[in-house]
């Protein structure tokens, strides 16, 4: 990341995670979430069910200073 001058709040981290309706609709019913992993906050900014199959979600982040 400090290669290309990008400092850790711009980049994006990407999750995958099983899909499961219940986070698809709490992030369409309020977009601001916020994802603790391994001690770093991030914010989503993005939530995508893949192929629309049920299967999977992506979740584009930014981490976050909080």
């Amino acid at each position: 990341m400090f290669i290309n001058d990008i400092s850790p709040e711009k980049a994006y981290t990407r999750f995958f995670v099983p899909y499961f309706k219940e986070l698809m609709d709490a992030y369409y019913d309020s977009p601001y979430m916020l994802i603790e992993f391994r001690g770093q906050n991030y914010k989503v900014q993005y939530l995508h069910n893949i192929d629309e199959m049920n299967i999977e979600i992506e979740i584009k982040a930014v981490r976050t200073l909080e």
